[in-house]
């Protein structure tokens, strides 16, 4: 657990929308019948340190099948999160995951009126170093979700629909993080989530600057 101090955490709710910029809504309704609500999750001293209870609740009135990485009820692959500090964005230093056509089991399957939950530390994959208020908003494109119809999710344009949020405002204290990630080097090093076999230091780094613009690139590819 990463020692992160949030002095005021704000919960927000989420929907599942078509278009992107509705966030400044405190409940964003669209095609999809999804909401999303996030929550802090204290500590047993009663501090928030970067976890984050969700729920997701289909409102609508079909079965909906959404790939569970594409929602933040497990994990925060690929950056489905957008986070900035004072304005700054904020690096994602978690897994970028290539994936092929998902299975069965990679669906998380709601019913009409049926919620799922999940909890995710924002701390395991974004840099949260640095004391400021941080911004948080879901972005998240539900490729290959669908309803019970048969219908994919899709926005006006055809796009996949994109899942985003009311902006979470939060004020960390990065002092409290303690020791701060350091760059491993070695046989089997580890750098922002990203594997090294048998690298010396120098192509670690190397690597390592590749990937950090990489998603630099990705992201703003994006906006």
């Amino acid at each position: 657990m990463k020692n992160v101090f949030l002095a005021s955490f704000a919960a927000g709710t989420l929907a599942v929308v078509g278009v992107l910029g509705s966030a400044q809504a405190q409940s964003v309704r669209g095609p999809v019948p999804l909401t999303i609500e996030l929550a802090p999750v204290a500590d047993q001293a009663g501090r928030h340190q970067g976890k984050i209870a969700v729920t997701v609740t289909n409102n609508g009135s079909q079965i909906a099948r959404v790939p569970t990485y594409q929602l933040p009820l497990k994990s925060l692959d690929n950056g489905i999160l957008d986070v900035s500090r004072d304005g700054t964005p904020v690096n994602y230093t978690g897994r970028l995951v290539k994936r092929g056509l998902p299975k069965a089991a990679d669906f998380t399957i709601l019913k009409p009126g049926q919620s799922v939950q999940g909890e995710v530390d924002l701390a395991g994959a974004y840099d949260l170093s640095t004391s400021g208020n941080y911004t948080i908003q879901v972005r998240s494109s539900l490729q290959y979700a669908s309803l019970s119809d048969g219908s994919l999710m899709k926005a006006a344009n055809g796009e996949p629909a994109v899942a985003t949020s009311t902006p979470l405002t939060v004020w960390l204290d990065g002092a409290r993080r303690g020791v701060q990630r350091q760059l491993a080097v070695g046989p089997t090093a580890v750098v922002n989530g990203i594997n090294y076999l048998n690298c010396s230091t120098t192509r670690t780094n190397q690597a390592a600057s590749a990937v950090t613009a990489a998603r630099n690139y990705s992201q703003n590819a994006r906006t």
